[in-house]
């Protein structure tokens, strides 16, 4: 049953906020963010593209053991690539591969 005569004096018990759910809440979040987000460091060197000819042989002397991935146009010759690949492996490179994409 209601009581008439306490809500007539105001004698309501004060409203209290617990925030103490709502920080752990925060907290659970924060954790769960933190640990779903992928930190992908991409693999290979950042390429300055100089201009002189020995500019394959100075990467391999930083990195002997880098490879070397020859990007071409799909509208480029064979032959142009071919010569690209062929001086990669005269400056010193042991593995120089052609870059490809899947057919859509």
């Amino acid at each position: 049953m209601i009581n008439v005569s306490a809500a007539r004096r105001g004698n309501r018990g004060v409203a209290e906020l617990n925030i103490a759910p709502l920080i752990d809440m925060v907290f659970i979040l924060l954790i769960f963010f933190l640990v779903t987000t992928s930190f992908v460091k991409e693999t290979g060197i950042d390429v300055n593209r100089p201009t002189a000819s020995t500019a394959v042989s100075q990467a391999l002397a930083e990195n002997p053991e880098g490879a070397v991935v020859v990007v071409a146009d799909q509208a480029s010759s064979t032959g142009t690539a071919i010569r690209v690949m062929d001086g990669c492996r005269m400056a010193g490179a042991l593995n120089v591969s052609l870059a490809a994409r899947l057919p859509e």
